[in-house]
């Protein structure tokens, strides 16, 4: 598949490209007891399920086939219902979806 440049921001310098890595990623997400307000406190069952993959993660961790674990907690806000409309012109999808059917 070519690279096509799509939009392209004279403002930031060309990437820096390196060799991508020999390791393999698993990559696990999950959507526990969301929180009405990202400041609300995490409940007792969610932190006891962090608490239990993060002691899942040092296990793994001992494997000698594993070279890193990560567990994390994440909050992701979505932007009020008005953002994108506003900025309906300034937005631009970096390839649209024939383009990827053709690779």
């Amino acid at each position: 598949m070519e690279l096509r440049i799509v939009n392209e921001n004279p403002n930031y310098p060309p990437v820096k490209l390196i060799e991508p890595t020999t390791l393999g990623y698993i990559h696990l997400a999950a959507v526990v007891q969301p929180r009405q307000a990202p400041f609300m406190l995490i409940g007792r069952e969610k932190a006891q399920l962090l608490a239990r993959l993060k002691y899942l993660a040092q296990q793994l961790e001992h494997l000698e086939a594993v070279e890193k674990v990560t567990v994390f907690h994440a909050i992701v806000i979505a932007p009020s219902s008005g953002y994108v409309k506003q900025r309906r012109d300034s937005i631009h999808l970096a390839c649209a979806c024939s383009d990827l059917d053709q690779g």
